[in-house]
């Protein structure tokens, strides 16, 4: 029978894209700890976060290593100081939205107690999934630095962490920020308005009105009023300026949370193409 449907004619059928399993690894001092989780949950890639001052790797680490660029299709490495509770806030939150379309699962166990918090918070503020991997053996012997033996031996356990999701700056935010830091930690709101129209910052771009008055409240209720919210930047009048300064706390939100402004770079880039 003719039912009169041409095959020649039919549509293509979408290619089902699949999310890769990417796992970030910081590289502390154990050994199956790092390589196991990865390779039982058949990763598709693994990035191995390295503190930037190690001048000397021990042979067990270096072996667990091995063993993941043999057993997993692709391992990267991304450098950070990982006893930086922001340094590695925005390592691991830069990784995690490098990888926007995959699912990102990220080992708390086997770095410093920093890149451990550091990587909870990141995953809070992202779609990061933490792990913890539980030990066969906590025992070992004291031994100097690097130790010729790994921490921890064995795994037993390999857990999914429960995460609650907090608020990040906004693209804008930290881009207000980093003017900030370049300019000593503080400048008037005048100022701001000036690098946000020469920006194209999206807090004065997606409004229709052109007063000096509307710029003004969009900054303070977009911008400002969000990052005094957060201890990140405080006002104070000079003469009849209105001077913006930047606080510790906004300092070390701008560390943790700088890499946005790198992908939307790189976004404006790519649409230019």
């Amino acid at each position: 029978m003719n039912s009169g449907y041409n095959m020649d004619n039919a549509p293509e059928p979408e290619q089902l894209t699949v999310p890769s399993r990417v796992h970030i690894v910081p590289m502390g001092f154990e050994d199956e700890r790092i390589s196991q989780p990865p390779i039982e949950a058949n990763a598709d890639k693994v990035v191995l976060l390295k503190n930037k001052s190690d001048k000397q790797t021990p042979a067990f680490l270096e072996a667990a290593e091995q063993e993941l660029r043999e057993e997993v299709g692709t391992v990267t490495d991304k450098t950070c100081n990982i006893f930086s509770l922001y340094d590695s806030i925005g390592s691991i939150a830069e990784i995690i939205g490098a990888h926007d379309d995959d699912e990102v699962y990220v080992n708390l166990a086997t770095g410093s107690k920093v890149t451990a918090i550091g990587g909870m918070i990141a995953c809070m503020a992202t779609n990061g999934i933490p792990y913890y991997v539980k030990a066969a053996d906590y025992g070992h012997p004291e031994e100097p630095t690097p130790p010729e033996h790994p921490y921890a031996r064995g795994v037993k356990q390999t857990v999914e962490l429960p995460h609650y999701h907090i608020d990040k700056p906004s693209v804008d935010e930290t881009a207000i920020l980093e003017f900030l830091v370049e300019n000593d930690g503080e400048a008037t709101k005048g100022k701001l308005i000036d690098y946000a129209e020469n920006n194209d910052l999206e807090f004065l771009t997606s409004t229709t009105s052109s007063s000096d008055t509307g710029k003004y409240r969009r900054l303070e209720s977009k911008i400002l009023g969000p990052l005094r919210k957060r201890e990140c930047v405080a006002v104070h009048d000079v003469g009849r300026n209105k001077v913006v300064k930047l606080t510790q706390r906004g300092q070390n939100t701008y560390r943790a949370f700088a890499y946005q402004l790198q992908f939307k770079q790189q976004s404006r880039a790519t649409a230019h193409k």
